[in-house]
C-alpha cells in the first residue's frame, strides 16, 4: 500500500492511512473487521484467536488449533509447528508470509478494483516508539463509535476477553 510510505511510525499509521478510517483494506476498515470477527466467533468453523494470546501462549495456542481442524497433535508434528512459527523462521521465509495469496485470489474473483503489490507481513523489526496519547485517545473514540455500539464491549482488551470461545479448551490435545 503507497500510503504506508507516508507513515513515520505506528501513530501516522493509525491516524492518517484509510486502514483505520476508510475502507481500504480489501474495501473495508479495521473496525469492521473486529465487527465480523464478533458476529463470526460462534459459527462451528470459525475459530478466533487473538494475536496476543497466541504470542504469549503459543503452545497452547498451537494445540487449540490443531484441536479445531482435527489435527493429530503428536509430538514431533507440535515441535515442527513451533519452529515453523517462530519469528526467526518466519524471517528466513519471508515470502511465504507475504500478502500475495490474497492478492492472487482476489484477481481470479474479480473481488477487487485495486490489487496491492504483495507486501511482506514478517519484518526484523522497528524502533518501537509506542503510541502518543493523541493517537490512544482517536483509537478510543473510534472504537467507541464503530465497534462499541455493535460487539457491546467498550475496549479491545474487554473484546479480545470475550471473544475466546468458551469451553474450547476441552478439545485441548496437548498439554
Amino acid at each position: 500500500f503507497p500510503e504506508n510510505d507516508m507513515c513515520a511510525d505506528v501513530n501516522d499509521y493509525a491516524t492518517k492511512t484509510p486502514h483505520f478510517a476508510g475502507k481500504n483494506i480489501f474495501g473495508t476498515n479495521i473496525w469492521d473487521f473486529y465487527v465480523e470477527l464478533w458476529e463470526a466467533r460462534n459459527e462451528s468453523n470459525v475459530l478466533v484467536q487473538c494475536y496476543e494470546s497466541m504470542t504469549n501462549e503459543t503452545s497452547k495456542a498451537v494445540s487449540t488449533i490443531a484441536a479445531f481442524l482435527g489435527v493429530p497433535a503428536d509430538q514431533s508434528r507440535f515441535d515442527t509447528v513451533l519452529r515453523m512459527v517462530s519469528k526467526d523462521f518466519m524471517l528466513s521465509h519471508v515470502k511465504h508470509f507475504d500478502d500475495h495469496f490474497i492478492v492472487d485470489r482476489m484477481k481470479n474473483m474479480g473481488r477487487s478494483k485495486g490489487f496491492p503489490d504483495p507486501s511482506a507481513k514478517v519484518t526484523s523489526g522497528h524502533k518501537d516508539v509506542g503510541m502518543k496519547k493523541k493517537t490512544l485517545r482517536w483509537l478510543d473514540r473510534m472504537w467507541a463509535e464503530r465497534v462499541t455500539p455493535r460487539t457491546g464491549h467498550a475496549s479491545y482488551k474487554e473484546f479480545s476477553t470475550a471473544i475466546t470461545v468458551p469451553g474450547f479448551e476441552r478439545l485441548m490435545l496437548h498439554p
